[in-house]
C-alpha cells in the first residue's frame, strides 16, 4: 500500500472561486450562539472526536484548504480556554491524564506549584499551535493524517520521522526560570525531551490519532531484571490499534520507539513500558513499505525501559475554561 505524502495531495480549489471551508463549518455545525456553546461543550468533553470529525468533514468537501479548519479549531480554543496574565489557581485548572493538548496549555515541572513562582525552576512551557515556527509541520501532519485516514500505525512513524528530521538539532540552554517560552522556540532553537515529545503529541492531534504524552522514569536493563534508573524523561504512546491500548512508544529524544510491553518488577511502584532491544534498529510500515534507514543504535547496549508513576501520567496547567 503506498503511503500518501505530500507529493500526491493537491489542496487547490481547481477553479477560481476560493472555498472558504471556514464559514462553510460554521455554517454546517453552529449557526447560532445556542449551537456554538453546544459545540463548545462538546469540543471541551471530546476534542479528539471533534478532530477525527472536521478531519472527516474535510473529505467530503470538493475543494479547500484544510488549514483553515485548523485555524477554526485553534480560535475555538482560544475562545474556549482564555490565556490570562497571571498564571495561579484562580486562572488555570492543573489537570492530571490528559490525552488532547489544548492551546495555551503550560506543561509545568515535576515540582512546580501553581501558586508558588519560586518552585519554577525552569521555563514556563506554553503549547502554543498559532506559533508561525510550528505552524508547518502542524499542517504537514493534518494533511497526512486527513490523506491517510484509517492508517493510525503508518500515520504516526511518518509524523515521528518528520519530526526528527525538521527538529533542530541544536541544543538549547534556555532554561530561564519562570519565563514563559512558546514551544516553537525550541524547535528552531534546539530542545530536550518535553519539547519534542510535546510537538510530536500536537502533530498526532492534528492527525486525528489517539495519542498521549507521558511523564516517564527512565531507566536501562544492562542485566535482565536488573534496571539502573537515571532520571525523568517524556516519550509519546499512541493507540495504533484504536483499542485504548497504546501499543506503540515514541521516544523523539532518543529516537527509539517500539511496542509496549507490561512488566511487573517489584522494585518500582508503577507500570513498566518496555522497548524491546530487537526493535531498535530498524522499522518497517507495512508489507509492501521500503525498509527505512537505521538509527545506528549500537546492538550491545541494554534495553531501553520506561515507567509510568502510578499516581498520573502528565500533568497540564489550562486555563479556565468559559463553559462548564
Amino acid at each position: 500500500m503506498e503511503f500518501d505524502g505530500d507529493d500526491g495531495i493537491s489542496f487547490e480549489t481547481g477553479s477560481a472561486e476560493v472555498v472558504d471551508l471556514r464559514a462553510k463549518y460554521i455554517a454546517d455545525h453552529f449557526s447560532d450562539a445556542n449551537q456554538k456553546i453546544a459545540f463548545l461543550t462538546h469540543f471541551k468533553r471530546n476534542p479528539l472526536g471533534v478532530q477525527k470529525e472536521m478531519n472527516n468533514w474535510y473529505l467530503e468537501q470538493v475543494a479547500g484548504d484544510p488549514s483553515a479548519l485548523r485555524t477554526l479549531r485553534v480560535d475555538l480554543e482560544k475562545e474556549l480556554y482564555p490565556e490570562a496574565a497571571e498564571i495561579n489557581s484562580g486562572t488555570y485548572d492543573e489537570l492530571k491524564d490528559v490525552a488532547f493538548f489544548m492551546h495555551g496549555d503550560i506543561l509545568p515541572g515535576k515540582h512546580f506549584n501553581l501558586d508558588n513562582p519560586e518552585t519554577w525552576n525552569r521555563e514556563i512551557l506554553k503549547l502554543h499551535k498559532t506559533n508561525t515556527l510550528i505552524k508547518e509541520t502542524l499542517e504537514y501532519a493534518q494533511r497526512t493524517g486527513i490523506m491517510n485516514s484509517g492508517r493510525p500505525r503508518e500515520v504516526a512513524l511518518e509524523l515521528y520521522d518528520h519530526l526528527l528530521r525538521e527538529f533542530s538539532e541544536s541544543e538549547s540552554t534556555s532554561l530561564s526560570p519562570g519565563t514563559d517560552k512558546s514551544l516553537g522556540n525550541y524547535f528552531e532553537a534546539g530542545g530536550n525531551c518535553r519539547h519534542k515529545a510535546s510537538h510530536l503529541q500536537l502533530m498526532l492531534q492534528e492527525a486525528g490519532i489517539a495519542s498521549r504524552y507521558l511523564r516517564v522514569q527512565s531507566g536501562i536493563e544492562w542485566i535482565q531484571g536488573d534496571i539502573s534508573w537515571y532520571g525523568r524523561h517524556a516519550i509519546v504512546e499512541v493507540d495504533i490499534e484504536q483499542n485504548g491500548m497504546y501499543a506503540l512508544l515514541l521516544d523523539p529524544n532518543q529516537q527509539l520507539r517500539g511496542t509496549r510491553t507490561e512488566l511487573n518488577f517489584s522494585q518500582y511502584r508503577g507500570d513498566l513500558t518496555f522497548i524491546p532491544r530487537s526493535l531498535l534498529g530498524m522499522r518497517v510500515l507495512d508489507e509492501d513499505a521500503k525498509p527505512h534507514e537505521e538509527f545506528g543504535i549500537d546492538a550491545a547496549t541494554g534495553a531501553k525501559k520506561y515507567a509510568i508513576p502510578r499516581e498520573h501520567a502528565n500533568v497540564v496547567w489550562r486555563p479556565k475554561s468559559v463553559v462548564d
